[in-house]
């Protein structure tokens, strides 16, 4: 192409290239459907080019501290990441570590190594985007890794709720926060199995391995009050309240905090399991 457009102007631009080979007809198009197309062959257009593909890996699904803090740090790192051999299977891993050091953070007494651990909660919550980054970014999404994410994310949530328990009680000395933390860390597994559960039914062997609380297709075909309980479950599965604990652990609100958890991850798999009722009898 380069040479092809030296023979006709002296530059060597990409699309003069293309050109001079559409006019001597050895250029056929290709249609790329919904894909998009960039024009890379000058540093400002490759600096852009980089910029339309790392924005093109956010999730529509993310909550708003996600969309405009959360999404920027991870999309940061990844740029860094994805320059080195690190995998997103690795990473995954890298983060599930660190969210056991921020458990254990939480079930130490004291004020200090709680506000420490909500911190490093949070950094794992932005970190654990990384992964499902590197694998779009560099062709490497599978189902195991999809699994390994899912049950990644869960499992740090399961230790960090029964870390709060643990470190409440410390300092209490009363017994009820533990089996607090417990119940809170109960109600996350069996959502998470839940959902891994329904997603076994409806997906292939093969392929990424993507998950949600109702698949688009199914949507439609619920009634009303199932559509509003899908839109709810996937409200409460957002990670917004991540960032947030960093405040109630400054504040000392955590024991309201592993209340609502111990509350709310019970009801979420009950929002779950009546959506997913309510479609089958639908069907």
């Amino acid at each position: 192409l380069a040479q092809a457009a030296q023979e006709q102007n002296g530059q060597c631009a990409h699309t003069d290239g293309m050109r001079q080979l559409a006019k001597e007809g050895q250029l056929a198009a290709f249609d790329i459907g919904d894909d998009r197309w960039e024009d890379v062959d000058t540093k400002l257009s490759l600096k852009a080019g980089e910029a339309v593909l790392f924005n093109s890996l956010r999730k529509s699904t993310d909550g708003f501290m996600s969309r405009h803090l959360e999404r920027r740090l991870s999309l940061g790192l990844t740029r860094l990441l994805a320059r080195t051999p690190i995998t997103p299977n690795l990473m995954t891993l890298f983060v599930i570590a660190i969210g056991g050091g921020a458990a254990l953070l939480f079930a130490q007494p004291g004020y200090g190594p709680k506000v420490a651990g909500a911190l490093l909660f949070w950094c794992a919550s932005f970190m654990d985007g990384c992964d499902g980054e590197l694998a779009r970014l560099k062709y490497l999404e599978s189902r195991w890794g999809g699994w390994l994410d899912l049950w990644g994310d869960n499992l740090v949530h399961a230790m960090v709720f029964t870390g709060i328990g643990i470190g409440l009680g410390k300092d209490s000395g009363e017994s009820h926060w533990r089996i607090l933390g417990i119940v809170a860390a109960a109600g996350v597994l069996i959502s998470v199995s839940w959902v891994s559960l329904m997603t076994l039914r409806r997906k292939k062997n093969s392929g990424p391995f993507f998950t949600s609380v109702a698949p688009e297709e199914n949507r439609e075909n619920s009634p009303a009050w199932a559509r509003r309980l899908t839109a709810l479950a996937d409200t409460l599965s957002r990670r917004d309240f991540i960032f947030f604990t960093i405040f109630l652990a400054l504040f000392q609100l955590l024991g309201q905090f592993l209340w609502a958890a111990a509350i709310g991850s019970h009801i979420y798999w009950m929002v779950l399991i009546a959506g997913a009722m309510a479609r089958g009898s639908r069907s």
